[in-house]
């Protein structure tokens, strides 16, 4: 097997920023490696239609973003790819995307590593053994531009009823010279938020629907890492 060094993952590393818009038009047969070009390509396209510029990077955000529990469900070693979910998984087809920022510099990261993982749509968490080949986990590598994204579908609830928590993604992010960040994003309009749990209102973000093939949720987190 080969054995990749830091650069050929910059150029080469499973983004996912390309093959997005593939794996949207059902080309991805499974959660098979998908290769990214750094590039925003036919998903830059579509993102163009809905008023937004892939290329432009907006103004970071002015405090480190805040720090969240890593949970039980974290599983080193995921594949670099940009989509969590197999094709035809059920769910609401959703895009996260986002650029990560140096808090000193206020510029954006390239080649900070981010691994997310989630519940499936009925809130179950897999991938936790060998046979489940990582369901609903990926990891992926900041652009030039400090760009990442991923497909996945909105995470259901994880519990029981009453206990149940509310939608969310976690995030672990690291990078060189930034230390470690462990979080956790939220879904505004969430009915388990507020008085069931108080998430960090920095890390809850709004949805917006866009058609591009089918309907999807699409989600902007912008991330901020503190100097070692």
């Amino acid at each position: 097997m080969k054995k990749w060094n830091r650069r050929e993952l910059l150029k080469n590393s499973l983004l996912g920023l390309t093959a997005l818009g593939a794996g949207a038009f059902g080309l991805r047969k499974s959660l098979a490696l998908t290769p990214a070009h750094g590039e925003p390509g036919e998903f830059g396209k579509f993102l163009i239609a809905q008023g937004e510029k892939p290329g432009a990077v907006p103004p970071p955000a002015r405090n480190p973003t805040a720090s969240e529990s890593m949970g039980p469900y974290y599983k080193e070693g995921a594949p670099f790819r940009g989509r969590l979910m197999p094709q035809g998984a059920p769910g609401t087809p959703m895009i996260i995307r986002g650029h990560v920022y140096g808090h000193d510099t206020r510029k954006p990261l390239e080649g900070a590593t981010i691994d997310v993982w989630q519940a499936d749509a009925s809130g179950s968490y897999h991938g936790m053994d060998k046979k489940e080949n990582y369901l609903y986990r990926a990891r992926m590598l900041t652009t030039r531009q400090g760009l990442y994204q991923f497909e996945t579908v909105h995470p259901g609830r994880y519990g029981f009823a009453l206990w149940a928590r509310p939608s969310h993604i976690h995030f672990y992010v690291r990078h060189p010279e930034y230390k470690p960040l462990v979080t956790q994003l939220y879904f505004q309009g969430d009915p388990r938020l507020g008085a069931h749990e108080r998430a960090k209102p920095s890390l809850i973000i709004a949805l917006k629907k866009v058609s591009w093939g089918k309907t999807y949720e699409l989600g902007i987190f912008d991330i901020v890492l503190v100097r070692k």
